[in-house]
């Protein structure tokens, strides 16, 4: 299948790669040239990556403000761009966002095309990839990269999306979760939301073995073996870092911040915030 992609940096690189690894032929749009190699081919419009596109995923940057309000301005660019180009070429190319946006916002896409009288096909299906699993642990199997996601979350609207998904992910269906887009937004979140929590949580007891005076790594070590809670945030002592936890917690927070009390999401954000201002942030 020809596979595009809207954005070439680190999510749809990985992106690009697991679609080159599944057989498919890839094409990058970005503002940015960036260069490839003869792998991947890089068109020079959008117009032109719809023309050779039979379905693409949007990896662009969805960035947040100092309070962790989500800024979807690109997002929302990028598709009144595609808008006016499935107008006057008179197609219907499947979109997939690939970006982290908070739940509904596929569904407020659905609807955008709808508006215009367009019945697309928009499907979301996030990525679980990591940047910093050397930051934790040596061992390998730890690593997030394109080729060792553990899940593949694809949610949908319609069938269309889903059986064009299904077939490009073909060979990992044993991975698959299908659901609808608001629940595979919010399974991105919650997947951060739930690593960022057991540091905090790790980093606390590091607070609370340093006042007692007690042996934290035997403290963790005990912990770790447990298979119930594994080793993932036991190298405490410092705050998590990295783009994704501390970004999307903090529009997680900002989300529901109106409708729904969150102390457990604001103790997770406390103390990590305090951590990095003594003890810095683990990278």
């Amino acid at each position: 299948m020809k596979v595009g992609i809207i954005g070439a940096g680190y999510v749809g690189e990985s992106t690009g790669r697991l679609m080159n690894d599944l057989n498919n032929e890839i094409y990058f749009y970005d503002i940015i040239k960036k260069e490839f190699g003869d792998k991947f081919n890089f068109v020079n419009s959008l117009k032109e990556l719809v023309n050779v596109s039979e379905i693409i995923f949007i990896c662009v940057p969805t960035p947040q403000s100092e309070n962790g309000k989500i800024d979807l301005d690109i997002l929302h660019s990028t598709i009144e761009k595609i808008i006016s180009i499935y107008k006057e070429k008179n197609i219907l190319v499947p979109l997939v966002i690939k970006s982290t946006v908070v739940p509904g916002t596929t569904q407020s896409i659905i609807k955008k095309f709808k508006d215009h009288g367009m019945d697309v096909s928009v499907g979301n299906n996030p990525e679980f990839i990591t940047e910093i699993s050397n930051s934790w642990s040596d061992d390998e199997s730890m690593n997030r990269d394109w080729s060792s996601e553990d899940k593949i979350v694809i949610g949908h609207e319609d069938d269309n999306i889903k059986n064009i998904l299904t077939k490009l992910y073909y060979s990992l269906s044993e991975k698959i979760i299908f659901t609808d887009t608001k629940t595979s937004e919010l399974i991105k979140y919650a997947s951060n939301y739930c690593l960022a929590s057991k540091i905090s949580f790790f980093n606390e007891l590091f607070e609370m073995s340093k006042n007692l005076g007690t042996d934290n790594e035997v403290l963790v070590k005990a912990l770790s073996v447990d298979p119930r809670i594994g080793k993932y945030g036991t190298v405490n002592g410092k705050a998590y870092g990295g783009k994704c936890l501390p970004k999307d917690t903090k529009a997680l927070q900002y989300f529901f911040k109106n409708n729904l009390e969150t102390p457990m999401l604001n103790s997770t954000i406390k103390i990590n915030k305090e951590m990095g201002e003594k003890y810095g942030i683990r990278e």
